[in-house]
């Protein structure tokens, strides 16, 4: 037994010599600082004559970011939504915006609902893409 666990050791120590420091040198793909400021604003937008309202949370940046739009699930038609909590904390932290809004017919979103029409609601999407696309904070 002891010499597999010998054969073991030696493997790790040789073969794979990572360490801790090593592991924390390494180069990683993306990186977010430990904090970051959150600029939360609340927006109005247009689609097809309906008056949407959504929620941008821009990272304090001084270069323009990157954002996304989110489109609702079927059972989560509110910015508020817990479903979206995670986008909204993450992205920023990365330098991406979000852009989260309520759906046509719910919240402060209209007062006719798309009744099932997907195209007009890709058109909301949209129309809140192009209206993300004039803001010269983002990219």
């Amino acid at each position: 037994m002891r010499s597999i666990t010998a054969l073991f050791a030696y493997l790790l120590l040789f073969v794979f010599p990572q360490s801790a420091a090593a592991e924390q040198n390494a180069k990683v793909p993306w990186s977010a600082p430990a904090t970051t400021q959150v600029l939360i604003e609340d927006r109005r937008f247009t689609s097809g004559g309906a008056k949407l309202v959504g929620t941008l949370y821009m990272p304090r940046s001084r270069t323009p970011v990157a954002a996304v739009v989110v489109t609702h699930s079927a059972s989560s038609p509110l910015r508020r939504a817990h479903l979206y909590d995670h986008l909204k904390t993450m992205l920023p932290a990365l330098g991406i915006a979000v852009f989260v809004y309520d759906r046509r017919g719910s919240g402060q979103s209209g007062s006719k609902n798309a009744g099932g029409d997907f195209t007009l609601l890709a058109d909301d999407a949209v129309a809140a893409a192009k209206n993300l696309a004039a803001d010269p904070r983002r990219s």
